[in-house]
């Protein structure tokens, strides 16, 4: 019972990251820069960042910073509910198969911008996703991986893929 309780509630904090991610999504271009410039004008005035960057260049760096981050979670939590169902031998195995699924999810996210007014699609949108996943998973991912492995009594097993 313990073990079910665990992947439904995985599965839903996974759910509703992936619903957050498409409703951004679907925000148009003109309130998606807004919400970033706001960020970025606080910063812009902070002291010294006008003498290392340009306006244009902090904002665009806050942009895909969150693209990075938001992708990274969503592969945590597509790491923890991989894990939750099933027990994999190794972290590259889980590692793998999570990433590949958030690329995949970037891709279809940056397909549905293309239907949204003054939003397009971009491949580099996607590569910024699956970088962020894939670091987020690397170096967080495995000390999750690890933790859980000591937490369920399975110590050092076969850890030749890591």
């Amino acid at each position: 019972m313990k073990r079910k309780l665990r992947i439904l509630i995985s599965a839903a904090v996974l759910i509703l990251w992936a619903m957050f991610i498409f409703g951004m999504s679907g925000e148009s271009g003109e309130h998606s820069a807004g919400m970033s410039k706001v960020l970025a004008d606080f910063v812009y005035g902070l002291p010294f960042v006008k003498n290392i960057f340009k306006f244009d260049i902090l904002h665009f760096l806050i942009r895909k910073t969150a693209h990075f981050t938001e992708y990274g979670i969503l592969n945590l939590l597509v790491l923890n509910l991989l894990y939750s169902i099933k027990k994999f031998d190794g972290f590259f195995r889980i590692y793998f198969i999570s990433t590949i699924l958030c690329l995949v999810y970037a891709a279809l996210d940056e397909y549905h911008q293309t239907l949204v007014p003054g939003r397009d699609g971009n491949i580099r949108d996607v590569i910024i996703d699956t970088c962020g996943s894939a670091f987020f998973g690397m170096i967080f991912g495995r000390i999750i991986f690890g933790r859980k492995q000591k937490e369920d009594g399975e110590g050092q097993r076969n850890n030749t893929g890591v």
